[in-house]
């Protein structure tokens, strides 16, 4: 600011000189002109300047904090996505055998063995509003892609283990050394009782010191009380720590109301490999 104005009164200086008692000119007007200003306005130039320059610093600094925080929240989505991608598959190991229970009730079946109906799609939309899994945070197509991987990747660890759900039996009493079997292949010390005089409880298990009776019912209608009240008279008579009735078939309400108020807990075949976490971690 100081240069121009000295610049402005050596002009003014030398107009002065150049005219020494003449008209001015209209270049000496002009210079004249050019010298006052620098003297007077070079304040407001540099004002101008200083603010433009500011302006520009400001702008730039804007743009880095825009592209930062731009950067930050895409990073955040990322990790809240990879985060709700192993919650769910974590829901997906804790509840893998409601899960597969109920896949495999929503697709049913003619006596021809022909697909009547698939809901399956529905049973998986309930599964993740029940975990509370963020469809915004996990598209559907994705959700169902995990849920079909990671299911299939348990069955095949189930299968290597030597259970397979898919080979279920269709004899009552085949039914019962077969959950006895299953039960072995997760670590469980499991026998069947005796046909006729079992007294409400086909399997007695034990695993880790505890014990659990099992009732057994292979129907294809939904079980009802008689199960529930056989299995609870059947802890008495076998002593054993926890009842429980294991069906590949639905159980009615009824049913449902009277094992809650008598401890006895109902089960899935599907619920064999986390039978031990479901009997005595509830």
């Amino acid at each position: 600011m100081a240069a121009l104005s000295l610049i402005g009164v050596v002009l003014l200086i030398i107009v002065a000189l150049s005219l020494d008692g003449a008209t001015p000119s209209g270049l000496a007007i002009s210079v004249l002109a050019l010298a006052v200003g620098l003297i007077f306005g070079s304040p407001l130039i540099v004002g101008v300047w200083i603010w433009a320059k500011w302006k520009k610093e400001k702008d730039r600094l804007a743009k880095e904090r825009k592209a930062q925080f731009d950067e930050d929240r895409a990073q955040r989505v990322l990790t809240n996505r990879a985060n709700e991608r192993e919650r769910l598959r974590a829901s997906i190991r804790e509840h893998h055998g409601a899960l597969s229970k109920n896949l495999h009730r929503a697709v049913v079946r003619n006596d021809y063995g022909a697909v009547v109906s698939d809901n399956r799609h529905g049973a998986i939309l309930e599964f993740l509003d029940s975990t509370g899994i963020s469809e915004h945070l996990v598209p559907i197509d994705e959700a169902v892609s995990i849920i079909d991987c990671e299911l299939s990747s348990l069955q095949e660890h189930h299968i290597e283990s030597g259970f397979d759900v898919s080979s279920i039996p269709t004899d009552g009493h085949e039914f019962e050394h077969w959950v006895a079997s299953a039960l072995k292949s997760f670590g469980w010390s499991a026998s069947v009782t005796s046909g006729s005089g079992d007294q409400g409880i086909d399997v007695i298990a034990s695993r880790s010191g505890r014990t659990v009776g099992l009732q057994c019912k292979l129907y294809s209608g939904p079980v009802g009380n008689k199960a529930v009240q056989e299995a609870f008279a059947g802890r008495s008579y076998h002593r054993v720590e926890k009842v429980a009735v294991i069906s590949n078939s639905r159980f009615t309400p009824s049913a449902q109301e009277l094992a809650a108020s008598t401890d006895v807990i109902l089960l899935s075949h599907h619920d064999l490999p986390a039978l031990y976490d479901k009997v005595f971690k509830k």
